[in-house]
């Protein structure tokens, strides 16, 4: 069956390919998507908060991983106020367990992010492409206007990043998607699930960084 790729879709689809053709196993590594749009939405119209708020609770979202457990806590509080911070909690621990956007609340599904999110899965998932998670924490500083993306090694002792890329809006207020990769951990991962490392030099122009779609 044949259908058109858009931007959000176009990039991601091409990684993976690039990385299938250096021998790389789908199962070494995630994609991890978030959309700044729709985390805004969640934490405005799900969280109820208001737009300082929901700027300082994204700001603490991207730190989480930096952060202790209590200590993301007591400053989600801070932002949310202690009178409110019970149900703010419990909603926002529900956001962190959401790993597709089926997972997500009924308030957003209005939205056109949402729609979005929801046709790049369909499409991933048809090409075959189902190591997918949604990550509400991802975030990287030059992807600020939509979609953002990454692809990191599975193996937990490694966790390398192997590509981040995204929507960003450039010096004349256009909208585009790019990416950049980090050859030196793909080649390292390319050594250990194939003895290999020379094939991967053979495949760095389809991976080459940065890339940018218009």
């Amino acid at each position: 069956e044949i259908y058109t790729l858009s931007l959000h879709d176009a990039l991601p689809i091409s990684i993976v390919r690039g990385l299938d053709a250096m021998g790389i196993k789908r199962s070494a590594y995630n994609l991890r998507i978030n959309d700044s749009e729709m985390l805004d939405l969640l934490l405005s119209e799900y969280l109820d908060l208001d737009a300082v708020q929901t700027s300082l609770m994204a700001r603490l979202l991207a730190q989480k991983r930096t952060l202790a457990p209590d200590k993301f806590r007591d400053r989600a509080i801070d932002i949310v106020g202690l009178s409110h911070s019970s149900e703010v909690l419990q909603k926002l621990s529900k956001l962190l367990t959401a790993r597709s956007a089926e997972d997500l609340p009924e308030v957003i599904r209005h939205s056109e992010c949402y729609v979005n999110l929801v046709a790049l899965y369909e499409r991933l998932e048809r090409l075959g492409i189902d190591n997918v998670i949604l990550d509400i924490t991802l975030a990287h500083p030059e992807y600020t206007g939509g979609i953002i993306f990454d692809f990191t090694e599975a193996d937990a002792m490694h966790s390398a990043l192997l590509y981040k890329g995204g929507r960003y809006v450039n010096n004349d207020l256009q909208s585009s998607v790019g990416g950049q990769s980090d050859m030196s951990n793909i080649i390292e991962l390319l050594a250990r699930h194939t003895g290999m490392r020379h094939r991967s030099e053979e495949h760095t122009s389809e991976l080459q960084s940065p890339i940018v779609i218009s």
